[in-house]
């Protein structure tokens, strides 16, 4: 999901929280507001430098992890697309270790390191945090049939994932150079492709072996 998408889903889960948690968990949606068009992997991958003051009033984030777990059963027990329940696994994870730092002052560092990082790079410089956000979530899916083509149709329709990123994830992934962005998808679906085909080939011989 894009970080705007995301930041949508978080804030609609207030709707069900009681009014005090509710004002606590409305710190978090516009970390991901700081960054509308990363994929949630990508912010979590900024999240990891982030350095939160230790002090502060109010909830502990340890509190909004375990909403983001109660938010994950909640969709998983309906059903929910097993993308968003990746991306918020991924938040959880990467959220888990600032556990006992304040939640306002943690979203408050977030969203300056988020700005930061956007004001950083330079025009035309390759977006490296989207590259190893995807290539995470790549390898993450794929020997997985069902999830695999999600990520990639995903990673295919990301406008964000110019030329330059996508001839370095290919690079990453499928260890090979790619010459355009088409190219560099095809390279990344062939060896999820080739992985698929080597386990139907070993199905096969395995029950020709059995008969």
């Amino acid at each position: 999901m894009k970080g705007k998408d995301f930041a949508q889903l978080l804030t609609d889960f207030a709707d069900v929280l009681s009014d005090e948690r509710a004002a606590e968990w409305r710190a978090i949606p516009p970390i991901f507001e700081a960054a509308p068009t990363s994929s949630v992997a990508a912010i979590c991958s900024v999240l990891s430098g982030v350095q939160p003051p230790q002090h502060g009033n109010g909830s502990r984030l340890q509190e909004m992890v375990g909403l983001i777990s109660a938010l994950k059963r909640l969709l998983g027990k309906a059903s929910a697309k097993k993308a968003v329940i990746d991306d918020l696994r991924a938040v959880e994870t990467a959220l888990t270790p600032f556990s006992q730092a304040p939640t306002a002052g943690f979203a408050d560092a977030a969203i300056q390191r988020l700005r930061e990082r956007v004001a950083e790079r330079p025009a035309g410089a390759i977006r490296d945090d989207l590259v190893q956000g995807y290539l995470h979530r790549l390898e993450d899916a794929l020997s997985d049939a069902s999830r695999f083509p999600e990520v990639f149709n995903e990673l295919k329709n990301d406008r964000a994932v110019k030329v330059a990123e996508a001839k370095k994830l290919s690079h990453e992934f499928a260890k090979e150079t790619a010459k355009s962005r088409n190219a560099a998808l095809n390279l990344i679906w062939a060896r999820h492709a080739a992985l698929m085909g080597s386990r139907a080939r070993k199905r096969a011989n395995t029950g020709r072996t059995a008969a």
